[in-house]
């Protein structure tokens, strides 16, 4: 994984993105269903792309309080989405900073 960050990084920062993206709307979806029903119908995590639309918001951790989670599973999942979003943007800035760094030919 390390040498194939290094070889391409921006492909493989995509590939990460959208694979965790999927699978933990995934997730997020089968940890919330059960509370979808009781509760509002905007909030409803019987869509999947309700539950893709909160996952990008919290992978940003931009957090619109469009849709959250109301299990406390879900909760402590949703904390582990922001942490591997951090990880993720992190990733992003070095391998945008060593696209732009300078060097001496």
């Amino acid at each position: 994984m390390k040498s194939e960050f290094k070889e391409k990084p921006n492909s493989t920062l995509v590939t990460l993105f959208t694979f965790f993206l999927f699978v933990f709307a995934y997730l997020e979806r089968i940890l919330e269903r059960p509370n979808s029903f009781y509760t509002d119908p905007l909030q409803d995590f019987n869509n999947y792309f309700n539950s893709v639309w909160f996952i990008i918001i919290t992978f940003c951790t931009v957090g619109y309080g469009e849709y959250w989670a109301k299990s406390i599973l879900g909760k402590l999942f949703g904390f582990i989405v922001m942490f591997s979003g951090c990880i993720l943007t992190s990733l992003f800035v070095v391998s945008l900073t060593q696209a732009l760094m300078f060097t001496k030919p």
